[in-house]
């Protein structure tokens, strides 16, 4: 998946016919690509196709999400009396640092499982590693690992390949592994949105106040499209730890998921959802089936919800987003230029990585 120019008209794209409003939106936004493309302003040309490829996936995920995503869009699009292309591209700005980065952040190296401790003996049953796994208040990653193992029946979400520190654990999921062909692998507990990006921040960090600010526009947003259950129990009950944010996954599909290069579509069909990458080479060689169900296997708990629909739909249109706007490698030049640069050049070639860091601080902070 490359970068392209947005399709001429949502109706192409989406093969139906929309409203009026989406699309005399989606017309102004194709104004500001075109008058950016004029003026070679590759940033500018960025950010109108963030908005616009937004649209049109959020259109196409109204199924799951409602029409709120897409009419917000489109209301801020067209709700200003200034000038409309720097609106569009001001819209793109934020929707680039507190949409597709907080769902791409890198989320940290994965704290190993408690079971790995060597001291620790085998759960002999399975009722003892599912009374085991379900012991903690799923507030922090080690407590929410083992309570999305439970849901998931200790295997991967997406492979069905079994955890293998559960197997160490358990001669009774050894036995069930034992008698299917998915085979086992090292699982990860893999957070839809970015558990950096909404974590508390150390209130002794310089950065603390930045890092809250930041986190309340990322959840203003997901708000905005209609999420206001999930934000609420993000900033009232379980934290970014809640199992709604939560999947099950092996390594080397975790990595893919929170770089936005792996993500899921669903069906028509409750809890299925197709997979989707940019590369086939990221999962051909894994043999996976590309269509996959999503069901809780522990029966009768309403504490063990499943991964929220809108949300892996959020990401779906994030990840669509970022590669087909461009924003994937302009977000990664900066960061890699960000980490060569720790300090200004004295003869200013380092002036756009300052102002870069400036626009993200003002934006986080609007």
């Amino acid at each position: 998946m490359s970068p392209t120019p947005l399709p001429p008209s949502l109706e192409t794209s989406i093969g139906i016919s929309v409203d009026n409003n989406l699309r005399s939106a989606y017309s102004l936004v194709l104004d500001a690509e075109y008058a950016a493309a004029s003026a070679q302003n590759e940033e500018a040309v960025m950010h109108a196709r963030i908005v616009g490829f937004l649209m049109i996936a959020f259109h196409e995920f109204r199924a799951t999400l409602g029409d709120q995503p897409i009419s917000r869009v489109s209301t801020e699009v067209r709700s200003s009396s200034h000038d409309l292309g720097t609106v569009i591209y001001d819209l793109g700005l934020r929707y680039r640092e507190n949409l597709l980065r907080a769902f791409r952040q890198a989320k940290g190296p994965p704290l190993p499982p408690s079971s790995e401790c060597p001291s620790r003996s085998p759960v002999m049953t399975l009722e003892d590693m599912l009374r085991d796994a379900l012991d903690g208040s799923g507030k922090d990653y080690r407590s929410a690992k083992k309570r999305a193992l439970a849901r998931d029946g200790f295997r991967c979400m997406l492979t069905g390949e079994y955890d293998i520190s559960s197997i160490d654990r358990s001669p009774a999921i050894c036995s069930m592994q034992a008698l299917d062909a998915s085979g086992a692998g090292n699982t990860n507990c893999c957070h839809v949105l970015s558990e950096s990006t909404l974590q508390d921040a150390d209130p002794g960090n310089p950065d603390h106040d930045r890092k809250r600010n930041y986190a309340a526009s990322v959840l203003s947003v997901l708000h905005s499209f209609g999420l206001g259950t999930f934000v609420d129990e993000i900033v009232k009950r379980s934290g970014i730890h809640h199992l709604s944010d939560i999947l099950t996954m092996v390594n080397y599909l975790h990595v893919h998921f929170d770089n936005l290069k792996l993500w899921l579509e669903g069906t028509n069909t409750p809890n299925e959802y197709k997979i989707c990458v940019t590369k086939e080479y990221l999962i051909a060689r894994k043999g996976l089936e590309r269509t996959i169900s999503f069901q809780a296997q522990v029966p009768g708990r309403d504490d063990l919800p499943l991964p929220d629909p809108r949300l892996l739909a959020i990401h779906a249109a994030c990840a669509r987003t970022l590669h087909m706007s461009g924003a994937a490698e302009y977000i990664d030049k900066c960061d890699w230029d960000a980490e060569d640069i720790q300090v200004l050049a004295e003869d200013g070639s380092s002036h756009a990585i300052l102002l870069e860091k400036i626009n993200r601080i003002a934006v986080s902070s609007s």
